[in-house]
């Protein structure tokens, strides 16, 4: 039986649902749970007014209909209830693991990570509860195997974490289950794949002394703040192995084969070398530029155009669930908000389809992205240089750095470059110039991790055109 809303919205017109319920007639068909739970979730998920909620499953418990159902993705901050017609008002326990992640999200082979998954718990008591984890390397072989046990009170959301080291480059499988069952058993697993990488290879670019403070005489530059933030050892622990070249050295041969180029100065640079960065980045390249005292201001290569110095500015907002700031805590943002910007610029003229990732106070972006060819560049109206602020000072700056790093040599592009997304959540493509998009057209093709068209197999939920922006719904 397919599931269908007596409203396409919530409603309070408690009259209306309960002469529906009493009209509905039991069939031997069976049910569609998934399809009812999900669309009550995406319901919910639409009202700005409920923020959340709960989705409560009134059921007479036969195992046929709750059997193969498979991983469930809700909306964040809607959660399950499940009563039975036999127990009344009695809410039956149910535990879930959800948001399975990984920080950083592209750990170097050999590098530290961590590997987490949330554990939310609905019911009338608290409870005990085991989650573990299995670990497969490349290829399906099993490796480590863990467990961790803790305690979830009614309505409670708790995070679980393993320490993880990935030996070489691959993809990892991680399989989170619960141990022991509750009445809900579909959402009792979560998996999650992890890519890990070689060390990446990365240009600073600029003129700034990249010095440590103290062995040139000058205050610390940009170009050694973001040295520090990529590759703190500055060895083979590091993620990021970082070469420094001037300006006016920015050539072709210089940039090729960089997974990320970051300009920290626009001092130096000349016609030919701002003409180099444009060619990298068309051709499927990454590049972030800062702008301190004598910013860049190349209209092909920024995502807008810089106007005025603002003498006092602070990073007080951001897109914080954007795959390019995944690494940001709470603690890590009141880091970076607390730092004090001495210099930092407007902009104006966004172009279309950029994206911003941080605002300063007063509303004007400080940090942003747009396509340039196949690839992305990333723009901060600010700098972390010392004559231009405190930034690089905070481990906020740390953060940023490593969360923009991993998010741009992993191709987080709008463009062809490729982009993150999350199972059950939009993809936002930005629309060619002078395209035209349909819910009915067949301009674009879904491939599963297998090489499979899933187009026919419901991995696209819903299509849409919103000011542009074509906006997908993908399945796990």
């Amino acid at each position: 039986a397919s599931p269908a809303a007596v409203f396409d919205r919530m409603t309070q017109n408690v009259a209306a649902l309960r002469s529906a319920v009493e009209g509905a007639e039991a069939t031997d068909h069976r049910a569609d749970l998934a399809g009812a739970v999900t669309l009550a979730g995406a319901l919910l998920a639409g009202d700005a007014e409920a923020g959340g909620g709960e989705v409560v499953v009134v059921t007479d418990g036969q195992r046929s209909n709750w059997e193969e159902l498979g991983g469930l993705a809700l909306p964040e901050g809607v959660g399950v209830t499940l009563r039975t017609v036999a127990d009344g008002e009695a809410v039956v326990t149910n535990t879930a693991l959800r948001f399975p992640g990984v920080r950083p999200g592209a750990p170097g082979a050999g590098t530290a990570a961590e590997v987490g998954v949330e554990v939310a718990h609905w019911g009338e008591a608290a409870r005990r509860v085991r989650v573990d984890l299995v670990v497969e390397g490349p290829g399906g072989v099993s490796g480590a195997a863990d467990s961790r046990w803790v305690q979830v009170s009614p309505g409670e959301r708790r995070r679980v974490t393993f320490a993880q080291r990935f030996a070489a480059a691959g993809a990892y499988t991680m399989r989170f289950s619960l141990g022991g069952s509750d009445a809900m058993g579909f959402d009792d697993e979560a998996a999650l794949v992890v890519r890990c990488v070689e060390r990446q290879p990365v240009v600073v670019v600029g003129s700034d002394n990249p010095e440590p403070p103290g062995s040139s005489g000058v205050e610390p530059s940009a170009g050694y703040f973001v040295t520090r933030a990529l590759a703190p050892h500055g060895d083979a622990r590091d993620r990021y192995r970082v070469t420094h070249v001037s300006g006016s050295a920015a050539t072709d041969a210089a940039l090729s084969g960089a997974a990320l180029v970051c300009v920290t100065a626009g001092q130096g640079l000349t016609p030919a070398s701002e003409a180099a960065l444009v060619r990298y980045a068309e051709g499927g390249g990454s590049v972030l530029v800062f702008a301190g005292r004598r910013p860049v201001r190349s209209e092909a290569l920024l995502p807008w155009r810089l106007g005025s110095r603002m003498a006092s500015a602070k990073l007080t907002d951001g897109d914080w669930f954007s795959p390019a700031l995944s690494g940001f805590d709470d603690a890590a943002r009141e880091a970076l908000g607390r730092a004090s910007l001495r210099r930092a610029w407007r902009v104006r003229d966004e172009k279309p389809g950029t994206r911003v990732w941080l605002r300063f106070g007063n509303g004007s972006p400080a940090l942003g992205a747009h396509a340039v060819g196949k690839g992305t560049v990333a723009a901060a109206a600010f700098s972390p240089a010392a004559d231009s602020s405190e930034l690089g000072k905070y481990g906020g700056f740390v953060v940023l750095m490593q969360s923009l790093a991993e998010h741009l040599t992993a191709g987080g592009a709008d463009g062809e470059g490729g982009f993150e997304a999350t199972a059950g959540g939009p993809v936002v493509i930005a629309a060619v110039d002078g395209a035209e998009a349909s819910s009915g057209g067949s301009g674009g093709a879904v491939v599963g991790p297998d090489g499979a068209s899933g187009g026919s197999g419901g991995s696209v939920l819903s299509f849409g055109l919103d000011d542009g922006v074509e906006t997908a719904m993908l399945g796990a």
